[in-house]
């Protein structure tokens, strides 16, 4: 049967010669991939174009859904984020490329959450807004740590120690995982922050790839088998 949903593409790899297949986190269907065919061709009649399934991608597509499927077919497809086809630069890209990596790697077949895909909707608008800043993708680990069920307790947020292996504060050091001083101060300013609020905050860039370092080591403290994103780098450089 037909069905139509809007999607995010969060990976794709090349099959044989002349095929793509892209895992996209969908709306309604939670994640799914998709076999999508001779699209390396150099034919003026394809169907798709490779362009058209960048990270963070945002389509509206309709395709033939057959649950416990692992492939599926899509019969036709809109772009919804097009504009970022034509002005997506460098810092964009890079963000674009980690935030989808890790979604790649916490979110299981048919996982679904409505509460997350427009969690991500809101950061690929984000990301189009010529005002955006480069903590977006910091302020969207926060959010995602909300959903996923491990947002720091803030509880006693005056102490002066954060234990990341707990998700508390604390008054003393109880283990290597405590962080204090300068890199608490950044985290406390990101935690307090939204989608609304954040391009007004003024964080050094050494101060942002800590922060986003501390918050990385706490994500793989409370998901198992969490991997830094090898995109990482990448991004910190594009940032340094």
């Amino acid at each position: 049967m037909f069905q139509s949903t809007k999607c995010i593409v969060i990976s794709k790899l090349r099959y044989k010669d002349n095929d793509l297949i892209v895992k996209c986190f969908t709306e309604s269907f939670g994640v799914q991939s998709f076999l999508i065919r001779g699209i390396f061709k150099s034919s003026k009649r394809k169907v798709f174009h490779l362009a058209y399934f960048g990270y963070l991608s945002l389509l509206e597509i309709n395709f033939d859904f057959k649950k416990n499927k692992g492939l599926h077919f899509i019969k036709d497809l809109k772009v919804l984020n097009a504009k970022s086809l034509l002005t997506i630069d460098v810092q964009r890209s890079s963000i674009s490329v980690f935030i989808a990596e890790i979604l790649d790697s916490i979110l299981d077949k048919d996982y679904s959450d409505i509460q997350l895909f427009e969690l991500t909707e809101t950061l690929i608008e984000e990301l189009m807004n010529e005002e955006f800043t480069n903590l977006i993708h910091i302020v969207y680990l926060v959010y995602l740590s909300k959903i996923l069920g491990f947002y720091p307790d803030m509880t006693n947020s005056n102490l002066p120690y954060f234990d990341l292996k707990e998700g508390r504060f604390t008054n003393t050091s109880t283990n290597e995982y405590c962080i204090s001083g300068e890199k608490l101060i950044v985290l406390k300013l990101v935690l307090g922050t939204d989608f609304d609020t954040y391009t007004s905050l003024i964080i050094s860039n050494a101060n942002k790839r800590a922060v986003l370092e501390v918050i990385l080591l706490y994500f793989k403290l409370h998901l198992d088998d969490f991997k830094e994103p090898k995109s990482l780098n990448v991004l910190q450089q594009v940032y340094s």
